[in-house]
């Protein structure tokens, strides 16, 4: 995107707005309630866990139906800081298949296809540097993963 596409760049604009009250809200939060409180022995909601499931249902459906529908990227036919800050926060959901109880990262996308391709193409596009960058937080999902399955091993 060049400074001569006033339209592309307020696409990304609106697209950078638009994370804060959805993305953020609800893939932190859900981290929050699933992940991260119950690790820090912090005060978590289950219910409140629920609605930022449901928030990020809506939150796919929207960037499925509305952000992805149009074009490969957030704000047209190439990628942008837009698609960055959104994807490394979506990324961070990969903490959720350590959890004590589901969804999943997977099962959350696996009703929104154009999302999954988006999200594969931001970290094609960007590589190796997306591996550099998630290296730790991956990381930490499979250590998750570890602890998770050893638990229902010990149960049987």
């Amino acid at each position: 995107m060049s400074a001569g596409e006033p339209k592309a760049q307020a696409r990304v604009n609106s697209a950078l707005d638009w994370y804060h009250g959805n993305v953020r809200l609800h893939a932190a939060g859900l981290s929050w309630h699933r992940v991260v409180g119950k690790n820090m022995k912090q005060p978590v909601s289950e219910g409140q866990a629920k609605q930022h499931v449901a928030g990020m249902q809506t939150t796919f459906q929207t960037l499925e139906q509305f952000w992805l529908a149009k074009s490969p990227f957030l704000a047209g036919n190439e990628i942008s800081i837009a698609d960055l800050l959104h994807c490394c926060e979506l990324d961070q959901l990969g903490l959720l298949d350590g959890a004590d109880q589901g969804p999943t990262l997977q099962e959350l996308l696996e009703p929104f296809p154009k999302v999954q391709q988006w999200m594969s193409t931001v970290a094609q596009s960007t590589d190796p540097h997306w591996k550099t960058v998630s290296a730790f937080l991956h990381k930490v999902a499979q250590r998750g993963k570890d602890r998770k399955v050893e638990a229902s091993q010990s149960k049987l």
